[in-house]
């Protein structure tokens, strides 16, 4: 199973016949495939999923695009609107104790010839937590399965960011799944629905006149050396707390 396939797929990019390219380092020839996915709503933009393992990161380097480029645009699929709109997802393996390949990550991403690029990290225990995962949902949800869905659902839980938060690295599933959407410009992430957007000054009155205050407690507020213009809020807040709490 390849999740990001999947999502892919989700998100109407149809996928089209792999493709090869051949690359030489250091006198060793060796062939890469190439799955494209076209988007079927506009039809120039698509995606190229290649395969490096991370210790390959390195071999990733202008002539490496530079042949890939050129085995894209001999594709049937291919028309010359794609050139500017095609976005290069690597693959990115690594066994669960290997450090990631930071240096060669940032230089891939920040290359800006041929390809939008992005290398999404990520190892055999990670993917296989994810895997499970979703395959528990499909099971659950049956007919209303959706991998973009369940994968928002799971990112915007507040505990499960939390414990990500606290130790990242306990906390597999997430990883996998923050990575895999922040490398997708496409992944259509939400945000938590409110009902009312209220202004700084409402809320403040809300809660003023929701509570009983000692007058004297305000003025020794106003008293304060703070610069309510120009002060942080977190300072004008943390007098408030101090004041209001004895």
């Amino acid at each position: 199973m390849k999740i990001i396939y999947e999502v892919l797929q989700e998100l109407n990019y149809i996928a089209e016949e792999a493709f090869t390219f051949e690359y030489v380092s250091n006198d060793i020839s060796k062939k890469y495939s190439a799955m494209p996915f076209i988007s079927s709503e506009h039809p120039c933009q698509a995606y190229i999923i290649i395969s490096l393992q991370n210790a390959d990161l390195n071999l990733a380097d202008g002539d490496f695009f530079k042949l890939l480029a050129k085995a894209f645009r001999m594709q049937p699929f291919h028309q010359s609107d794609m050139d500017k709109n095609a976005t290069l997802f690597i693959e990115s393996k690594r066994s669960d104790d290997e450090v990631i390949n930071l240096a060669a990550k940032v230089r891939i991403e920040d290359d800006p010839f041929y390809f939008k690029k992005y290398v999404f990290s990520y190892s055999d225990l990670s993917e296989n937590r994810a895997i499970d995962y979703l395959n528990n949902k499909k099971a659950e949800r049956t007919d209303s399965f959706s991998y973009v869905q369940e994968i928002q659902t799971y990112l915007l839980d507040t505990t499960l960011f939390s414990k990500y938060k606290n130790n990242h690295n306990n906390e597999l599933t997430y990883g996998y799944f923050a990575e895999l959407s922040t490398k997708i410009p496409v992944f259509p992430l939400e945000i938590t629905p409110s009902n009312e957007i209220k202004q700084v000054e409402d809320f403040l009155q809300e809660n003023i006149r929701s509570k009983d205050f000692d007058i004297h407690k305000l003025d020794r507020l106003i008293d304060t050396a703070i610069d309510f213009k120009d002060d942080k809020i977190e300072t004008i807040l943390s007098a408030w707390d101090s004041i209001f709490s004895n």
